[in-house]
């Protein structure tokens, strides 16, 4: 599905492997009962890797005993003992790459895409928690978003719908059926993680339309714009905010090109960016305007040291540089929780609160001042005037 561009491709929050609730048993129990084998079949392999436990929470990797292939891996999260993501695709389900190489084109296959979906969906309804009563969406075919057929097989993506103006939530329930023998091969829940961004816009739809029309001054007529949807996006570091994504396209209906697709702040109205198709050039595409004055940035690990990665910029408020809580997993080793009542943010066995953190709640997220937080932590910060930029410095 290419618009997950909009979503995590790399991700530095941390992985911590101390806070484990279930043994290595009880995630074999776990992946026994979801499948309903044997407990015998399975092992513990190991842990699931940090950059994917970022993402889905801290994991076992449970797989079948005597399986030196590792065809099939089962990720049950250490925290409750939920199977969260599994694998597992035989040589029966994928014989082929499902294409006709001599003639071209894909195969038809013994699955029809009207039974795949089917099976995908009473699959979701028996293993995911509210699936039949909550709303959900998948994009069009007609958008280039949605990759139903995947060679062998079937991908089906759904997104929750958050609220009555139509919000998608930034991850997709994802379920994958072989076109050749009907099982289900994959499988991926979203992140249960707790939705802090607004679901409601300030901006409308039309407003937001409008707002990218002006921004690339029509100047390629005729302009209409071909797609817009509503959705949080979260960027890297867990950050969230509500969006617009808009593509205009210019020139005859027949005819007609599309343009990049552009980021309205739902709630501002503001045009964040844009993203061009993959494959494709984008030096061609309109540039974003220079921020006057720039936003202070932050650097971890001295001058050569990593940037935030965020698309929330820290902020300067009463002579204090202030950043978002989520921005200190930029750290290694801190993992920061986060919900609408509390922060707490945890590192080498402490565990500061709102209060340590002198954290504040503003523009739908908490909010922490850099040099308090850095002393707290025994962190060093320097100020590069030059690049109006903090340096941490996390090393005792």
């Amino acid at each position: 599905m290419r618009h997950i561009i909009i979503a995590l491709v790399a991700t530095t929050m941390p992985y911590t492997a101390g806070a484990e609730a279930i043994s290595h048993d009880q995630g074999v129990a776990a992946v026994a009962r979801f499948t309903d084998t044997p407990q015998n079949t399975w092992t513990v392999r190991g842990l699931l890797s940090s950059h994917a436990a970022s993402f889905l929470g801290p994991c076992y990797d449970v797989v079948r005993r005597g399986d030196p292939e590792v065809s099939t891996t089962y990720s049950v999260r250490i925290a409750d003992g939920v199977v969260v993501k599994f694998w597992d695709c035989r040589p029966e389900d994928a014989p082929d790459d499902g294409y006709n190489h001599l003639e071209g084109g894909e195969k038809v296959l013994p699955v029809p895409v009207e039974q795949a979906d089917g099976i995908a969906r009473e699959f979701a309804s028996r293993r995911y928690d509210g699936f039949g009563v909550r709303r959900w969406y998948s994009f069009p075919d007609a958008w280039g978003f949605s990759t139903i057929r995947q060679g062998p097989g079937y991908e089906f993506h759904w997104f929750e719908v958050l609220s009555d103006a139509g919000a998608l939530a930034p991850w997709p329930l994802e379920v994958s059926v072989s076109g050749y023998t009907g099982r289900v091969t994959r499988y991926v829940r979203p992140p249960d993680r707790p939705i802090l961004a607004p679901v409601r816009p300030l901006v409308s739809r039309r407003q937001a339309e409008a707002a990218v029309l002006r921004f690339i001054d029509a100047a390629v007529a005729p302009l209409s714009v071909e797609e817009t949807w509503l959705q949080v996006r979260e960027d890297v570091l867990g950050v969230q905010r509500l969006a617009w994504f808009v593509r205009p396209a210019f020139g005859p209906e027949r005819a007609r090109q599309r343009m990049p697709l552009f980021i309205v702040d739902a709630m501002s109205g503001d045009v964040l960016g844009w993203m061009g198709e993959f494959a494709t050039a984008s030096g061609s595409a309109p540039r974003l305007p220079a921020k006057s004055p720039p936003s202070p940035g932050i650097r971890i690990g001295g001058e050569e040291g990593r940037g935030l990665g965020s698309f929330v910029s820290p902020a300067l408020r009463g002579g204090l540089l202030w950043l978002r809580a989520e921005h200190l997993r930029a750290v290694e080793g801190v993992r920061v929780d986060v919900a609408r009542d509390r922060v707490t943010v945890h590192i080498g066995g402490k565990t500061l609160n709102q209060s340590d953190l002198r954290a504040q709640w503003r523009d739908y997220g908490w909010w922490v001042p850099l040099r308090h937080v850095a002393k707290t932590l025994g962190w060093r910060v320097d100020w590069n005037n030059a690049k109006k930029e903090a340096v941490i410095h996390t090393a005792r």
